[in-house]
């Protein structure tokens, strides 16, 4: 099995308990800039939408609180961020 695959993995069973979960989202996300070419999508698919959908706006967050302007992980423009960028 691919380590990415499993780190990720690991990293998401992490993110689901609320007691490890600000840890573990602070390791997905540098897992994320570590790997940027690495397809999170496959591993997310296999998570229930409600921790797919916490894990993505998690990520959104921390990068646009990092300063990178309000972009989704596939680099349009999110939808959440829009009022922000007009007014």
């Amino acid at each position: 099995m691919d380590p990415l695959r499993m780190e990720l993995s690991r990293l998401l069973r992490q993110a689901q308990n609320q007691s490890t979960s600000n840890k573990a989202m602070n390791d997905i996300y540098a897992f994320q800039k570590r790997n940027p070419d690495y397809n999170m999508d496959n591993v997310l698919g296999e998570q229930s939408k409600y921790i797919t959908l916490f894990v993505k706006r998690k990520l959104e967050m921390m990068a646009w609180n990092e300063g990178k302007t309000g972009f989704n992980l596939d680099g349009r423009k999110s939808k959440a961020f829009m009022p922000l960028l007009l007014s």
